[in-house]
């Protein structure tokens, strides 16, 4: 393949896995996701940071924040402030949202108003705001990712190939469909991390501004990477010794940076070190950030475990290929690789970081989401160890790291196309959400909705280029092997892969077996009516809002409860109005703790 090929293969391909689909839930909107859009309108249609005429507008964000009355994200800024060109672009060129009547709180028809309004508004502005901030920095990771590989492994094909297996079989997947903070992060931190690097080796001071650039851009868009990025900058003292003073643009570009994060604050909340979580509504949220330094604590061994081997979070469930770090790391020492110090400290800052905050699983989401940043550099070892093993004369390393990348893919891509925001009552999120959303087409629009290709239409199309890139994946990892000498011949390897891989989804497939297939079916039917609410009596047997007749039956408040469980436990914000608050059953009686007034 020419010199360019595989590039263009990657960024084809994962324009396509990216951009396909769109999933979004007007009724039950992610908070994590429109508190950030509610900054960034509030800020291209009124300058300001208060976001109390979005509330009114399309409901309450369960992630915000309250100070002298008034209402604010409570994330980072960052990804909201450089959503700002892009969304005063988006509403040039569609021009101003229409004018809606608001209806009272306490109106039972509010629902029906934000659904419509979400959709209308929200939905498309939300997708728009994916490609430039998401979905593009997502891939120029993945090619700072594949050129970092290929550098160090001396392979371009097998450095495609876990690439690939990076973008569709890790968080970088799941978090590149939806607007949150962490793959944005990812880039900006791997960014630093090999600016760095490049300095440090070429003995080129320049390389250290983008890095302390890219460090502080960071910092504005998540808080935990400060720990990481302050380590490698005492790796980096490290290495220069008395030439320490050759690091100082490091710290000098990151600082406009964070003054701006700390004139943010000041703007919002009259304090400069006071941020967001300070002054969190929600008081779950407060109670969980209170504790230690932004909720971040001493680390609890039921959370260190779980996020390597939960079944509903673990990475080394959704990216079994990650196992070869383990070999990876040590061959990196063996080899006394440069990477080995910098990849080892900042894995242990974000364990250390994830394994001691209290929501350590991420609530609402597919995989362990705060390790989102990490991935990239773990594939450093995970190349190392790939190479280090697959590259012996038996073929059986190489088809267990294909088999074990294709699973990834495979239970990364099935678990979030559907519903992104996977509860942990989930106990397999691939077998209990995903494949039941999936058996039932019930999948989000898609690039060909327009064209009216909807559920099994656009989902087949999309398995179809799925399967396309596994299978250059595959190859690709296969055509290394043989170049290796490897015994095998590349079809014979490739079947091998996928059957090993096959293997891994039906282990998950009949373990832990759940007994709850009719609730199942119930909340794939609660999360299809997110798409089309205007449709939603379609899939429930009630209607909304209640009858007296349906008031008065328990089925329906039972109903009713388990459906508000759902939808609260995947990460929704039902409580934007009113009346959600009084879905509660009893169980003591199965009667409705307060019932609605006639």
């Amino acid at each position: 393949m020419r010199a360019r090929g595989l590039e263009i293969l990657l960024i084809s391909g994962l324009i396509f896995a990216y951009g396909w689909f769109h999933p979004f839930f007007p009724i039950s909107a992610n908070p994590n996701e429109i508190t950030r859009f509610y900054m960034t309108r509030a800020l291209v249609q009124r300058g300001e940071l208060k976001i109390d005429e979005e509330f009114a507008r399309y409901g309450v964000s369960l992630d915000r924040s309250r100070y002298n009355g008034h209402y604010y994200s409570d994330k980072a800024p960052g990804l909201s402030l450089l959503s700002v060109p892009f969304y005063w672009a988006y509403e040039q060129w569609r021009g101003k949202p229409e004018t809606w009547s608001i209806p009272p709180w306490e109106d039972d028809e509010r629902l029906e108003f934000s659904a419509r309004a979400s959709l209308k508004e929200v939905s498309p502005a939300i997708r728009f705001l994916k490609w430039p901030v998401i979905i593009v920095p997502s891939i120029l990771l993945s090619l700072m990712v594949f050129a970092a590989l290929a550098g160090l492994i001396q392979s371009r094909v097998l450095a495609l190939s876990l690439t690939l297996a990076y973008g569709l079989g890790t968080v970088a997947y799941s978090n590149s469909l939806i607007l949150f903070s962490h793959q944005l992060t990812a880039a900006l931190l791997f960014g630093a991390y090999l600016c760095l690097r490049r300095g440090l080796d070429r003995d080129n001071p320049w390389w250290f501004v983008p890095a302390g650039a890219c460090a502080g851009m960071t910092l504005m868009v998540e808080f935990p990477p400060a720990i990481p990025i302050f380590l490698m900058g005492v790796y980096a003292i490290a290495v220069l010794k008395k030439r320490f003073l050759r690091l100082l643009p490091y710290p000098l570009f990151a600082a406009p940076f964070i003054a701006g994060l700390l004139y943010y604050h000041y703007l919002a909340f009259d304090n400069p070190f006071s941020t967001g979580y300070s002054h969190l509504e929600e008081e779950t949220f407060t109670q969980v950030h209170n504790q230690g330094l932004l909720g971040i604590t001493l680390p609890d061994h039921i959370a260190f475990f779980g996020m390597f081997f939960a079944p509903q979070r673990g990475i080394l469930v959704f990216s079994p290929m990650l196992l070869f770090a383990i070999p990876g790391f040590v061959e990196m020492k063996r080899r006394r690789s440069v990477h080995f110090w910098p990849v080892t400290l900042v894995s242990l800052a974000f364990f250390y970081i994830v394994s001691s905050y209290p929501v350590w699983h991420g609530g609402g989401c597919v995989g362990m989401r705060h390790l989102t940043p990490l991935m990239p550099f773990l594939m450093i070892p995970t190349a190392l160890g790939v190479q280090r093993l697959a590259g012996r004369s038996t073929p059986w390393w190489g088809r267990a790291a294909g088999g074990f990348m294709l699973a990834g893919c495979l239970l990364t891509i099935v678990s979030t196309v559907p519903f992104p925001h996977a509860a942990l009552l989930y106990r397999i999120p691939f077998r209990d959400l995903g494949g039941e959303l999936w058996r039932l087409g019930f999948l989000p629009p898609s690039a060909v909705s327009a064209m009216g290709m909807d559920g099994y239409s656009s989902g087949l199309w999309y398995l179809a280029g799925a399967a396309l890139l596994c299978l250059a994946m595959l190859i690709a990892l296969t055509r290394w092997m043989s170049s290796r000498e490897t015994a095998g011949s590349v079809p014979e390897n490739a079947g091998w892969m996928v059957l090993i891989g096959s293997l891994i989804l039906l282990i998950w497939f009949v373990s832990f077996p759940d007994f709850r297939a009719y609730d199942r079916f119930n909340d794939s039917r609660l999360i299809m009516r997110q798409y089309h609410p205007q449709h939603r009596n379609v899939y429930s047997r009630f209607n909304w809002p209640p009858t007296d007749a349906d008031l008065k039956q328990p089925a329906y408040w039972r109903a009713r409860g388990r459906e508000r469980t759902a939808v609260l436990d995947n990460g929704g914000a039902l409580d934007f109005f009113t009346h959600a608050r009084q879905l509660v059953e009893s169980p003591a009686t199965g009667t409705p703790a307060f019932a609605p007034s006639p």
